[in-house]
């Protein structure tokens, strides 16, 4: 099942409006985000010009895509883009390059996403030693494209020289150190590579304690992750607490139809599965599903391979008509979708 990354990873950029658009930066790190974009709506409203503006569009598209706005985050970045496009090319243009990059992957059109951060890496060369910080954001992006194509060493490669620009640039107790920490925590799961995964989010998850409220969205991945690897080690009792603590925080924080909760759902619900408590795992995997198909973007490998699995469970609990219906619905809806 699912291993999340971080999808607070976005540089916001600090020019614009003063008061609004700062404050709103301000909340948005906080997790705040009803705030933050009540305040970013406003400095839109306060200073409409060009420049200002771009800024506040890149910074609504980080929080349209923390929250899984995703189509609204790239609508947002485009108008940045959009904005900027008579001035000369600088750092503030190549890190909504970036930006938009991540949300296209997102949106899984990686030709348009790799486009876009080789477009922002170019850009950003002459900016690299005076603002590693952002740099290291876009190192972030190509390690989640590499990963994507398989490219596992690449992808570890390319974390690895961000988290020492982090640490380097921001001390070694910051959020954005604790964000690397964990995705390299994901490679390490995906690798079984259960000592380097134990190592990097035990640092990512005391970091991100000491730097973010504790219902920080950023915390409930860091708690899947770690349940992630306590599933994989037999320790259960930990992983059910910590998927539940991360369930909680990202219904607080982000609300229930967030897709980073349906992942949450569902590695839960395999933990349910492995452990025999069938109807809990089918609970659980029906609300990742509702969420799921409650998406602009569908998903669609991910709500296929959650149909087999529910026919599968039902199967198992002799339901067998339970079973066949949720095959001819998966037939009729995903026919040409692969199984995983």
């Amino acid at each position: 099942m699912t291993n999340l990354t971080l999808f607070l990873l976005t540089t916001l950029l600090a020019a614009g409006d003063p008061n609004l658009n700062n404050a709103g930066a301000a909340h948005y790190r906080q997790g705040d985000y009803r705030q933050a974009e009540q305040l970013y709506l406003a400095a839109l409203q306060d200073h409409p010009a060009a420049a200002q503006a771009a800024v506040t569009w890149n910074n609504l598209g980080a929080l349209y895509r923390a929250q899984g706005r995703l189509l609204e985050a790239q609508k947002a970045y485009r108008q940045a883009l959009a904005l900027k496009g008579g001035a000369p090319p600088d750092s503030a243009t190549a890190m909504i390059w970036s930006n938009l990059a991540e949300t296209e992957r997102r949106l899984g059109d990686a030709a348009q996403a790799r486009q876009a951060v080789e477009r922002a890496r170019a850009m950003f060369a002459p900016y690299v030693a005076a603002d590693p910080l952002n740099f290291a954001s876009i190192l972030h992006t190509e390690s989640n494209l590499a990963l994507e194509r398989g490219e596992r060493a690449r992808a570890r490669q390319l974390l690895e020289e961000s988290l020492h620009l982090r640490v380097r640039a921001a001390g070694p107790r910051h959020a954005l150190v604790a964000a690397t920490h964990n995705n390299l925590a994901h490679i390490c799961l995906g690798d079984q590579e259960w000592g380097c995964a134990e190592e990097h989010l035990n640092e990512g998850v005391a970091i991100a304690k000491e730097t973010l409220p504790a219902n920080h969205p950023q915390l409930a991945v860091l708690y899947n992750n770690l349940a992630q690897l306590r599933k994989h080690r037999g320790h259960w009792q930990e992983a059910d607490n910590l998927y539940r603590r991360a369930t909680s925080i990202l219904e607080q924080s982000l609300g229930a139809s967030h897709p980073d909760l349906a992942s949450i759902l569902q590695n839960h619900g395999d933990l349910f599965q492995r452990q025999g408590k069938l109807a809990g795992a089918e609970k659980l995997y029906r609300r990742a599903l509702g969420i799921l198909q409650d998406q602009p973007v569908l998903q669609r490998v991910a709500v296929a391979n959650l149909l087999d699995v529910l026919a599968f469970l039902q199967q198992a609990q002799n339901r067998p008509e339970a079973a066949k219906r949720t095959q001819a619905l998966r037939a009729a809806r995903f026919s040409d979708s692969p199984r995983e």
